[in-house]
C-alpha cells in the first residue's frame, strides 16, 4: 500500500473535500504542502547550526524538497516530529478557518 495516497486519502477525508474535483481536490493538497513545509523550515531554522546555514540556504536555492528533507532529518534529530505538528496545526487552522467540524 502506498503510505502517500493513504495519508492523502485521509487528509481528503478530514478536510471533508472527497466531493470537491479531483484538480480541485490537487490544488488544496498541493497549496496545503506548500504551507506545511514552509511552516517547518521555519520553525527549525533556528535550531540549524551556523556551519549548516550555508548548506541549508544552497539546498534552498536550487534543491529538491527531497534534499531538503534529508539534509534536515541528519541534522535536526526530532525534525520529523517538528514536522508532523506542523502539519496537524496548518490542517487544524484550515479546518477553522473554513469551519470544518
Amino acid at each position: 500500500m502506498d503510505t502517500k495516497i493513504t495519508l492523502q486519502d485521509e487528509i481528503i477525508k478530514d478536510l471533508g473535500i472527497e466531493k470537491l474535483p479531483k484538480e480541485k481536490r490537487e490544488e488544496i493538497l498541493i497549496h496545503l504542502s506548500e504551507n506545511i513545509l514552509k511552516s517547518t523550515w521555519i520553525e527549525v531554522l533556528s535550531k540549524i547550526k551556523p556551519e549548516d546555514r550555508n548548506v541549508f540556504d544552497k539546498i534552498q536555492d536550487t534543491g529538491t524538497v527531497e534534499e531538503m528533507t534529508v539534509f534536515l532529518q541528519e541534522k535536526i534529530p526530532n525534525y520529523d516530529q517538528i514536522a508532523l505538528e506542523q502539519s496537524k496545526l496548518i490542517i487544524a487552522d484550515l479546518k477553522k478557518r473554513v469551519s470544518i467540524k
